[in-house]
């Protein structure tokens, strides 16, 4: 483990040699193997599905029903992978989350690593899997803050130094390619669609964190003062039914968009959630002691709906860094005037790792405000 001013981190980049440039994506998704709950082990320190082999699951059916966190689902993985660890090299990183984000093509981070040897900077490829886990010296296991694949890399000599810089996308990979033709029924629900799309995508390798449906959602006509009233439900029945043709992701947007519904990647994992009322299923604490100088308020937050914009009072926080702060969670205050649980709208990790930032800085706005 990496131990400088008492950070610490670990990058693996997985290598495979079937990851080249005549790869198509019908090739690429026979390459997936089925580890159903790994990636939650691996989170909590337990299997590493990198390093396992696993038999193909057969938990995924055509219209699986996707409740909560976790579920059914194959990690974008491939059995066939080659993992570069790197933990001692000076490394600088931007990563950013929005819950909102409605890019196909996921949301970029950028990873640039110092100083590694040539035969290292030959083997990093376009479209290779990417991991960063960072955090303190006294943390047991480090929090996963970053998972999804290379879109660009490249190498330039900055003084005395050889910098490789990867631009990354969480979970762009696969959501660029996992394309589908398909056809539904006239009468079939919303939910029976968003459940197929989301099996699709899982049986193509992105995980499904979570489908949180509210009840209240589904029921009430205007909430937290949006009318709902000509949005369809959850359990709508398509009078045309639907046809996809093209790229699946794209097509859930859609979806869920007519009901008032978004659907977003966080660590490589798809949540579909309603845009009036989210569910978050945790919390991450936050204590005075780890804020960095004092709670903002960012006085003219905006909220935005399908039919409009709403102004709402939000708060910018900027911690020491803190991986188990997530898009999909919320943050509790246990302080002082902005004590309460807040939204996460935007999250942004900064790491410079021998010299530079290494904090975490949200914008949220009040649960029911």
């Amino acid at each position: 483990m990496a131990r400088v001013y008492l950070r610490k981190y670990e990058l693996s980049i997985y290598i495979s040699e079937a990851l080249n440039d005549n790869l198509t994506s019908s090739v690429l998704s026979e390459q997936f193997f089925s580890a159903s709950g790994s990636f939650d082990n691996f989170l909590e320190g337990g299997i590493d599905p990198f390093k396992e082999k696993f038999a193909p699951s057969a938990l995924l059916g055509s219209a699986t029903d996707f409740d909560g966190v976790g579920g059914a689902y194959q990690d974008f993985l491939s059995e066939t992978e080659l993992a570069i660890n790197i933990t001692d090299l000076h490394i600088e990183a931007s990563i950013s989350y929005k819950s909102t984000n409605t890019d196909s093509g996921g949301q970029q981070t950028t990873i640039s690593v110092y100083n590694m040897s040539p035969h290292t900077i030959e083997k990093i490829r376009k479209d290779s899997s990417i991991l960063l886990k960072a955090g303190y010296e006294k943390d047991t296991l480090l929090p996963l803050i970053f998972s999804g694949q290379i879109v660009t890399v490249s190498t330039e000599k900055v003084g005395e130094n050889m910098i490789t810089k990867m631009v990354c996308s969480d979970s762009g990979l696969g959501l660029r390619n996992i394309r589908a033709s398909m056809s539904f029924d006239e009468g079939v629900s919303y939910k029976t669609v968003i459940n197929t799309l989301l099996s699709e995508l899982s049986s193509k390798g992105i995980p499904v964190g979570g489908f949180n449906k509210s009840t209240s959602a589904l029921e009430e006509k205007v909430i937290n003062g949006l009318d709902m009233t000509n949005f369809a439900a959850l359990n709508d029945e398509m009078k045309n039914g639907y046809n996809v043709e093209g790229n699946v992701f794209e097509a859930l947007q859609e979806v869920v968009k007519v009901i008032q519904f978004r659907a977003y990647v966080v660590l490589g994992r798809i949540y579909v959630e309603s845009i009036a009322e989210p569910e978050r299923t945790s919390s991450t604490k936050i204590y005075q002691e780890n804020v960095k100088g004092s709670i903002r308020r960012l006085a003219d937050s905006t909220a935005n709906t399908l039919r409009g914009s709403e102004s709402k009072s939000g708060i910018r926080i900027s911690t020491f860094l803190n991986g188990d702060i997530a898009a999909n969670k919320f943050a509790e205050v246990t302080y002082g005037e902005y004590e309460g649980k807040y939204k996460i709208t935007s999250l942004k990790h900064t790491l410079g790792y021998e010299q530079g930032n290494w904090d975490t800085v949200i914008d949220c706005l009040p649960v029911g405000g």
